[in-house]
């Protein structure tokens, strides 16, 4: 041990200098003398603004807030500083992120009813030093805790959007739903999940999960999903392709195919539905004589057996939704029944006025619109100018007028598909002589076969 001088503030001082021996025996490794916070402040010199709230944790997650799951994976790829950050409280990180975005989705889509996509906490840490207060299994006490990971993230953020959508899409199409229609969809996820039907009566059986409300909004979804995927006119007045659905795992498969990023051609739909439930054996005869071994592409062995419980795994039929939730709501004496007419017209109209009633902005609200919506036609739904026609007393001038222009301009675009030539008028010819047969005007129905509908 020697004593030798430090200048600290300006000031010379004395202090004792250690070896290592003596710091070892008598202060446990620490060196009295260090500052426990001088290696661990952070140093923002040279730094950009990004990286610098990166380094910090409460702005890299109050930064996370505001990006989706995707936009998380990215900059985790692309800045080191935020994924050691976010790596340092993985847990309470997806956690907090997760109760911003969809704090219903992550109460519904629990991460310990999704092990596979846990990972193992990226600090090491072990049940043991997380024991306080908790009652956990000796034989856990040494293993390193599973944590939710970005994987777990992008799937409850995923889900929750894609309910979202759904909802939107059906309000622009004239099918609008309950303000608590979101919670049931989730819930209604949750049990697709289930690979058996026991599990999924057991599921359905939990009041504190499926409440009454739950069970009424699922089977008006049904309903409007029926009423959506059949014209009042064209038909094909069958439930077919909503039992389809309803049989596939999890609702991603609804969302594209109304938002039309899959299944929009016929080989798609008999493609899904040969490996739904089609009865082969008795239908398939002709492919049993010709010794065939696929049937669309798809293997003999894989047809009919998707509606199998553990989608295909087991050897009895797995029951959908559509036919769990009326036995569910009988057992409890809902009378579901007596509600299915007013579920189909629920929206339509004001029952106390007998006003129409328009979808509103936040019902039709959608995330990136201009992304999801890419492949859909629009023509027909309902668009924010309606909203706004619908309280047109409300607006201010320059509203109106912008909404008046719109409609003008959709006329005029109506008008010549429509309207007949004069005689003198030789518009469409550079001689001033027509290249038709005849001066005949053009039929309106002729025009709306050759492909365009007046708005």
């Amino acid at each position: 041990m020697a004593i030798q001088d430090v200048e600290d503030g300006g000031l010379k001082r004395k202090k004792f200098k250690f070896d290592d021996l003596l710091i070892e025996e008598f202060f446990g490794g620490v060196d009295p003398y260090e500052d426990p916070n001088e290696n661990s402040s952070i140093s923002y010199e040279g730094k950009d603004i990004l990286t610098c709230i990166c380094l910090n944790v409460e702005l890299a997650v109050e930064l996370g807030k505001h990006l989706d799951g995707k936009d998380i994976l990215n900059l985790c790829l692309a800045s080191r500083h935020f994924y050691n950050t976010v790596n340092t409280y993985l847990l309470s990180s997806v956690r907090s992120w997760i109760e911003y975005r969809a704090p219903e989705a992550g109460r519904v889509f629990h991460f310990r009813l999704y092990a596979k996509h846990l990972i193992d906490d990226p600090l090491k840490r072990t049940w043991s030093a997380l024991k306080e207060g908790l009652t956990t299994p000796p034989n856990k006490d040494s293993k390193v805790r599973k944590v939710p990971g970005l994987k777990y993230l992008q799937l409850v953020l995923g889900r929750d959007k894609c309910c979202r959508d759904i909802l939107a899409i059906m309000a622009r199409c004239g099918h609008r739903m309950p303000a608590t229609m979101h919670h049931s969809l989730l819930r209604l996820w949750l049990l697709m999940d289930v690979s058996t039907t026991k599990q999924r009566q057991a599921m359905l059986e939990m009041k504190n999960l499926f409440t009454d409300v739950n069970l009424y909004n699922i089977q008006m979804f049904l309903v409007k999903l029926s009423l959506l995927f059949n014209d009042p006119v064209y038909g094909p007045c069958s439930l077919d392709l909503v039992q389809l659905m309803m049989g596939q795992k999890g609702l991603f498969k609804l969302w594209q195919l109304i938002t039309r990023k899959k299944f929009y051609k016929l080989s798609d739909i008999v493609e899904l539905k040969l490996r739904y439930d089609m009865p082969f054996f008795s239908e398939g005869t002709y492919w049993i004589e010709h010794s065939l071994n696929a049937v669309q592409g798809i293997p003999i062995e894989d047809i009919g057996q998707y509606h199998r419980e553990g989608w295909g795994a087991g050897g009895t039929h797995l029951s959908r939704p559509d036919e769990l939730v009326p036995v569910e709501a009988v057992r409890r004496g809902l009378n579901l029944d007596d509600h299915l007419n007013h579920m189909a017209i629920w929206g339509y109209f004001d029952w106390k006025t007998g006003e129409n009633l328009v979808p509103s902005l936040e019902e039709m609200h959608i995330e990136n619109e201009a992304e999801v919506l890419a492949n859909v036609d629009t023509t027909e739904h309902w668009k924010p100018k309606h909203v706004l026609k619908k309280r047109w007393n409300e607006l201010t001038p320059e509203q109106q007028e912008e909404i008046l222009s719109d409609e003008e301009d959709d006329r005029l675009r109506a008008q010549a598909w429509t309207s007949t030539l004069d005689d003198d008028d030789d518009a469409g010819s550079l001689d001033g002589s027509s290249d038709s047969d005849s001066d005949e005007a053009s039929d309106l129905d002729d025009e709306i076969r050759r492909g365009y509908i007046v708005p």
